[in-house]
């Protein structure tokens, strides 16, 4: 029979990075919420989903964003350019 071989003997596997090592949530946030430019430009991109969304919703525009998705994979599948 097969028996296994133990090339490293015992040890604990230390993580590559730990609690305080990581990045966290507030690390990108902060500096966002005091630089007033950044600020301004998350809430535009955030109005535009909101105006967007409706839209995306309507079975009509969903349907046809289905479809065209559809054209553009056969098309890629197909090797043909755009």
């Amino acid at each position: 029979g097969l028996a296994g071989v133990h090339l490293f003997g015992p040890r604990r596997r230390v993580p590559y990075a730990g609690p305080p090592y990581t990045i966290e949530t507030k690390s990108f946030i902060f500096p966002i919420c005091h630089d007033p430019t950044l600020y301004g430009r998350i809430m535009e991109v955030q109005k535009a989903r909101r105006t967007i969304a409706p839209l995306l919703v309507d079975p009509i525009m969903r349907d046809l964003v289905r479809s065209e998705g559809r054209e553009v994979v056969r098309a890629i599948e197909a090797g043909r350019r755009l």
